[in-house]
């Protein structure tokens, strides 16, 4: 195996870890890949089969012993955890000393790792800005939203905020009523700061 295959292995083992960690289970039957096959799907968008990912984890062997992958395949996971494609994943993270002089938190933050309560500042282009308070699980209220499609008062769901990623909200709720999924930031990315 080359130096480049080592370098790729490791990309997709340490992908598959971070997809894991973020659905908070492992792979142990079918079932559980459709599951996330799912929820994947939801989160981006983007479809993939409960095949793929079996391929991708090596649960099943049909690709053959040469299997690789599909790009897109490996993007639409990437997009999961909150990059904008698998070439920004396996970027190496020099972004994330210049984020966190910056006054950032850093590359990334898990939702679940922000207090209730607490407040998150995400700004994108053209001149877009909102403030979201954390209620539970996943879950923020919209205290302030400026040339958005999001409102005061809406309530979204969203599992991380990525440095200059988009910022995925799986669902939005108006007035009790779930409208839509959200992406701030689609073509920029976004960036974000504790306030």
């Amino acid at each position: 195996m080359t130096e480049d295959n080592n370098d790729k292995e490791g990309a997709i083992h340490r992908l598959r870890n971070l997809v894991e960690k973020q659905l908070g289970y492992g792979f142990n039957t079918p079932a559980d890949f459709k599951h996330a096959a799912a929820v994947v799907a939801a989160k981006t968008g983007r479809p993939i089969s409960a095949t793929t990912l079996m391929r991708i984890w090596g649960y099943v062997q049909d690709g053959g012993a040469d299997y690789r992958p599909t790009y897109y395949s490996l993007s639409t996971l990437a997009i999961y955890l909150g990059y904008m494609d698998y070439k920004r994943f396996v970027m190496p993270n020099e972004e994330q000393t210049e984020t966190q002089s910056a006054g950032y938190t850093g590359r990334s933050a898990d939702t679940m790792d922000i207090p209730v309560g607490s407040s998150v500042c995400i700004k994108w282009e053209p001149d877009r800005h909102c403030v979201l308070r954390r209620l539970e699980g996943q879950c923020f209220e919209v205290t302030e939203a400026i040339n958005c499609k999001i409102l005061v008062g809406d309530i979204v769901e969203c599992s991380s905020f990525t440095q200059d990623a988009p910022l995925y909200c799986s669902k939005v709720w108006r007035n009790g009523q779930e409208l839509m999924t959200y992406v701030a930031g689609s073509k920029t990315g976004i960036r974000y700061r504790m306030v």
